[in-house]
């Protein structure tokens, strides 16, 4: 092979890196349903609609990241099964939306921690929201940049804006339902676009 085949042939692979669905849409669309749901069901309990404050809160997010992580690897686990192109661009998009979701993972659990620890109210929590999308901000931002998807970078800001929207609403039971309908549109949308790109 000389070197112009081989030229050729990276270049070959680079157009279809570009071209490639980005895939993950599976795994959007599964932490959107599973985050919007707690959240929703957050809401509920903070205005005393469904059970009681306290340990219910505790139980609905242990429940919700952990059936978050087990769906996110079995849909991970189908789709390396299905086999095809995985490019730099994948590559780079799942290692930053895992670590992404190891970072609140484990903030979530410190301050659960410090809760147990030195409480410091309940409204801490609500914190987490305000992170967490500006997390998904980054991510967004990071995977449009080395993709070459652009639109991505909508969903980059609007995950901005909708983080900054939250501080505003910190300490109100409000925060989880606006925060319900914010994950939907930044987690859930790009889900189903990824899925249709397919």
């Amino acid at each position: 092979m000389s070197a112009q085949d081989d030229l050729d042939y990276m270049r070959e692979m680079a157009e279809k890196g570009a071209s490639a669905p980005l895939g993950g849409g599976g795994v959007f669309l599964w932490w959107a349903a599973t985050i919007t749901a707690a959240l929703f069901l957050h809401h509920l309990i903070a205005v005393g609609a469904l059970f009681e404050p306290g340990w219910s809160y505790l139980i609905l997010w242990v429940a919700a990241i952990a059936a978050g992580w087990a769906g996110m690897f079995a849909i991970i686990g189908r789709a390396r099964a299905d086999g095809g192109t995985v490019t730099h661009a994948m590559r780079t998009q799942n290692a930053v939306w895992m670590a992404a979701g190891l970072f609140l993972t484990f903030f979530a659990f410190a301050i659960v921690a410090r809760q147990v620890t030195q409480p410091l109210g309940v409204h801490v929590f609500d914190l987490m929201i305000a992170v967490g999308t500006g997390v998904y901000g980054i991510a967004f931002a990071t995977t449009a940049s080395v993709s070459g998807k652009r639109w991505l970078w909508l969903f980059a800001l609007l995950a901005f804006g909708f983080s900054g929207v939250y501080v505003f609403l910190l300490g109100t039971p409000q925060i989880y339902l606006f925060a319900a309908a914010g994950t939907a549109v930044v987690a859930g949308l790009p889900g189903v676009i990824l899925l249709r790109a397919k």
